[in-house]
């Protein structure tokens, strides 16, 4: 249900239509919905960071650990299978 939520808010939501263009590009468009969905009903937060491009998508979220404290996960989503590619970009990501 969250998923269909997030698909339905990307398209109607005003806030997003800024970024509306550029999710559109992202072919991984479809992944980023169910994950969001996904990542919603475990409770886990979004940060304000997201990066659209042709093929992937990039979030920070934030998973409770301990008392009032979270750990801080870098999302990459693809379109297709991962390469070695990918994993070398997601390391620079992170270590941006």
């Amino acid at each position: 249900m969250r998923t269909e939520i997030a698909r339905l808010a990307a398209h109607n939501d005003p806030a997003l239509a800024a970024s509306a263009s550029t999710q559109k590009k992202c072919r991984a468009i479809a992944l980023a919905q169910q994950m969001q969905g996904w990542f919603e009903t475990l409770g886990y937060r979004f940060e304000k960071y997201e990066v659209w491009e042709d093929n992937y998508f990039e979030w920070i979220i934030d998973i409770p650990a301990r008392r009032h404290r979270y750990d801080r996960i870098l999302v990459r989503g693809i379109e297709g299978e991962a390469g070695l590619g990918d994993v070398m970009a997601l390391r620079q990501s992170v270590e941006k």
